[in-house]
């Protein structure tokens, strides 16, 4: 069997939910650079749905426990998967076949690819959102929810960056490796499928937030991850309304939310990043600072982004950091 069944049925049995998330992730782990081809070649149009369904309802050495409904869940999730990572590797090789060369007629049918990728993508997210909707997977697994929607965007920023090319109106620069500094702010021209994203995300940030499970079995534990994603994509659609919406509704769920302070540091730190610069755009400095220092002594690396906005705003502000 290959390795991401194995993995699968390690996940379900242990309870790990983000080894289950690495099980439909679009990239490889690097230790293991082949997996996406791999899993692809381990059938075909014809029968994957029936080889899928095999490969969940009976691994080769770990047994786990899955009603027959959840069962399906997870075979359509990884139906829609397979064809997806089908898209992703035919982008990737048609993009590298391209290079040092003229691509003729590469683009005949579309936007280099990405946009079929977008649209196989979506599909993971609509099974996945129905098998939250419906009560079928337990909290546990919603980092395949931060999986779905961090990729989600990704993908819907690529295909509108080959539609611009497409269509002469020159790119956008992708890098998914800025981290924190990436989108801030961006033009709201050609950007269909990121505004369909933002959409799409903020559904499976509701899913978390309306979820009235006891708190230690609830989706609730996945709404800074969607928040953060959520304002990362209106700060790149140039929606800063939108923001204060979901801050907005944070707020209304407040009396029946753990802390911030018991969330992962990363979900903290991001989160107070946004909020410092959503109040930096409105030229709200004062609060721009307690909101964003806060979390800096408590980051190993990657608080570039969080010095550059606090040492712009005490220059605002003509104060010394203290």
């Amino acid at each position: 069997m290959v390795q991401t069944f194995e993995d699968f049925a390690t996940a379900m049995r242990s309870q790990n939910g983000y080894l289950l998330a690495s099980c439909i992730s679009p990239t490889p782990p690097t230790d293991d650079p082949a997996r996406l081809y791999t899993f692809y070649r381990f059938t075909n149009r014809m029968s994957v749905e029936t080889d899928v369904r095999y490969a969940i309802q009976y691994p080769s050495d770990t047994k786990h426990e899955l009603g027959r409904q959840e069962q399906m869940v997870w075979s359509n999730v990884f139906v829609e998967y397979w064809r997806a990572v089908g898209e992703i590797l035919a982008a990737e090789e048609a993009a590298n076949a391209g290079r040092g060369r003229e691509e003729e007629g590469r683009k005949k049918k579309g936007e280099d690819g990405w946009d079929r990728v977008y649209d196989a993508w979506k599909e993971v997210v609509k099974v996945l959102n129905k098998g939250y909707q419906a009560g079928l997977l337990p909290a546990w697994t919603i980092p395949c929810l931060y999986i779905a929607a961090k990729y989600l965007r990704i993908f819907a920023i690529k295909a509108d960056d080959g539609a611009k090319r497409t269509k002469g109106r020159g790119g956008l620069s992708f890098n998914a490796a800025a981290g924190l500094q990436d989108d801030v702010v961006g033009s709201v021209d050609g950007q269909e499928r990121l505004e369909e994203a933002a959409r799409m995300i903020n559904t499976m940030f509701s899913l978390c937030i309306n979820d009235r499970a006891p708190i230690e079995e609830s989706r609730k534990w996945g709404v800074y991850y969607m928040t953060n994603l959520l304002f990362k994509t209106f700060f790149k659609l140039n929606q800063l309304n939108l923001c204060k919406s979901s801050l907005r509704a944070l707020q209304a769920s407040n009396t029946d939310m753990p802390p911030l302070e018991a969330f992962p540091k990363s979900h903290q730190v991001a989160f107070k990043y946004y909020v410092g610069v959503v109040h930096f755009l409105e030229e709200d400095y004062n609060t721009v600072c307690p909101t964003t220092w806060s979390p800096i002594p408590v980051l190993p690396y990657g608080s570039d982004s969080e010095v550059i906005l606090l040492a712009s705003t005490y220059l605002l502000r003509r104060q010394k950091p203290t």
